[in-house]
């Protein structure tokens, strides 16, 4: 290395989906790239603030369900449908303009008129800003750590005699 040259570190996956061959395969193209003169951590930034400014809520919800909640998760469907509403309200809305405070607002509204679907819409927007996080298209999660916003109560069920009896079989 050159006297005075600078390093800079740079991320190549997430440990749990890369494998040792992988990362080294990685390292080897960015250290070409780096000798032929590119700066792989600036690109990757740059990437990452074009997404900001082109991507939409609409165009992010449809990447996780696709990338994300169809391939891990036998409920993806319920995640669509308590994204409706979210969808109805920021589809095309840039995902860099949304804000902590927009998403209260979301739901609060949610919570006047179904408050667990508001606790329920909020874990999937959790869990898909944590995606987009992880997968470097968002830099943080703006709901990080926001308390549910309803108080959730179990509900009692009683089974009529009637039906009772059907089940008993």
């Amino acid at each position: 290395p050159r006297e005075g040259a600078g390093y800079q570190r740079l991320t190549l996956g997430n440990l749990r989906d890369l494998s040792l061959a992988d990362a080294r395969e990685r390292a080897a193209r960015h250290r070409a790239a780096v000798v032929d003169g590119a700066d792989p951590q600036s690109d990757r930034v740059a990437r990452r603030i074009a997404a900001k400014n082109v991507l939409t809520f609409g165009a992010l919800a449809d990447r996780y369900i696709q990338d994300y909640a169809k391939p891990r998760k036998a409920s993806w469907r319920n995640d669509e449908g308590y994204l409706k509403r979210v969808r109805k309200k920021w589809e095309n809305d840039p995902i860099a303009g949304i804000t902590r405070r927009n998403a209260i607002d979301l739901l609060d509204d949610i919570r006047k008129t179904a408050p667990t679907s508001a606790n329920r819409t909020q874990t999937v927007l959790v869990t898909l800003w944590n995606w987009a996080v992880e997968e470097e298209i968002l830099e943080t999660n703006p709901i990080a750590g926001l308390k549910k916003r309803a108080k959730e109560t179990p509900k009692d069920r009683i089974v009529t005699d009637e039906e009772i009896k059907i089940l008993w079989p």
